[in-house]
């Protein structure tokens, strides 16, 4: 089955919570020295350590960035293995994962190199895949009026289709 994920994403990371805890553990001592240097008004050197402690900040932010997306990415990329449309709504995906995955960290994932074969349409709100050849259906896409909900969706001509709203069967002479 065609995956999404990248290297990037799917990269084992075995060093990266004990250089969390670590980090951590760092940064609360150099916030309280930092405090004692204040309280001591050893101005000069309380400066330095206010940076350095947004630098060490900074630092555990990015570390859990890439921890939430790469985590993100492979619920995202387990999702997209089910479709074999070449275009996805991001409401249906979102409605899909089991964890909420923000549309535009989803755009940001994209950009950041954690899933690949994938494009994002902003203006119609939509990912676009680019399927394996053995994935693809054939058939031109036409436009079917769901009987039960009045919704419209696209679907293969010739293939059996559920609707994307209330997952009723659909049929061809629904269409326009």
């Amino acid at each position: 089955m065609q995956t999404y994920l990248t290297e990037t994403a799917q990269k084992k990371h075995y060093l990266e919570i004990p250089r969390l805890i670590f980090d951590v553990i760092f940064l609360i001592l150099l916030l309280a020295t930092t405090w004692e240097l204040i309280k001591e008004t050893n101005i000069g050197a309380a400066a330095m350590g206010a940076v350095f402690s947004a630098l060490l900040g900074w630092r555990i932010y990015r570390i859990l960035q890439r921890r939430n997306w790469r985590m993100s990415a492979a619920a995202v990329d387990s999702v997209l293995r089910t479709f074999t449309e070449e275009k996805v709504p991001v409401d249906r995906l979102e409605c899909l994962l089991v964890k909420r995955v923000p549309e535009k960290s989803i755009h940001a994932m994209i950009e950041k190199g954690y899933l690949k074969n994938v494009m994002y349409d902003r203006k119609e709100r939509c990912l676009l895949l680019h399927l394996a050849p053995g994935m693809r259906t054939s058939g031109k896409l036409i436009r079917v009026v769901c009987p039960n909900c009045g919704a419209v969706n696209q679907v293969r001509q010739g293939e059996q289709a559920q609707c994307e709203y209330c997952d009723r069967p659909i049929a061809e002479e629904h269409g326009f």
